[in-house]
């Protein structure tokens, strides 16, 4: 058998392997990520422990379906006309519906609610798990649906609710923990929940992965200078 001579070379290419390691993280996003929980990449998101809550009480006598992250939609009128659905209201922080005695119907507590909502449309973040909280168990049966948008055609829609992530083992019945494989927050993506009569319910999104075009450039520029 005839034999061959190979030569180790700190080269890949051309350059140094240092450089082709650094352009193959750029390459798979891992420096296009916003490092949360000090995360480096998707294999890693569930070290991730940044997570934004989103306390909703419905004091009305009906259900009422209320937009939590609106995407790119200004308003309820173009929700209905591009995601194709009626809702209520879409969520700001204080109160979100009023009724004509000027009562609050529906109100929301979530700190910094607007801008995370702009935030989202530019910076596509993704979600690894919903805990839903509350003290009225009736609320685990209403939908919360991810809707995604497009100027050209309608596309599809996906619903969960609580009781699908329950079993009578639960110790704790009054809460719910959605393990979601495949939940983007952007710009082309509305996401809202029914709530149930007379009823209140804590939302908290654990976040994953986000894309974010400032801290890419901040991150190259540091490549590319050294």
């Amino acid at each position: 058998m005839r034999k061959v001579n190979r030569i180790l070379s700190d080269n890949y290419d051309g350059r140094p392997l240092s450089t082709e390691s650094n352009i193959r993280k750029i390459v798979r996003g891992s420096d296009g990520l916003i490092n949360f929980g000090g995360a480096l990449g998707f294999d890693e998101e569930n070290r991730i422990t940044q997570k934004f809550t989103i306390a909703l009480t419905n004091k009305a006598d009906e259900e009422k379906r209320i937009v939590l992250f609106p995407g790119a939609t200004a308003s309820l009128k173009e929700i209905e006309e591009v995601a194709g659905f009626k809702a209520d209201a879409i969520a700001v922080d204080g109160d979100v519906i009023i009724n004509t005695d000027e009562q609050a119907e529906v109100t929301c507590v979530a700190k910094k609610l607007a801008y995370f909502q702009r935030f989202l449309c530019k910076n596509p973040t993704r979600v690894m798990k919903i805990l839903l909280t509350t003290k009225q168990e009736d609320q685990f049966s209403r939908d919360m649906t991810s809707t995604k948008l497009s100027p050209y055609r309608r596309l599809e829609s996906t619903s969960f609710n609580g009781d699908e992530y329950r079993s009578p083992s639960d110790s704790n019945t009054l809460m719910a923990k959605i393990d979601v494989d495949n939940l983007q927050l952007d710009d082309q993506t509305v996401l809202d929940i029914v709530l149930a009569p007379q009823s209140s319910v804590n939302i908290t999104f654990f976040m994953g992965a986000s894309r974010n075009d400032a801290y890419t450039l901040s991150e190259q520029a540091k490549i590319a200078l050294g």
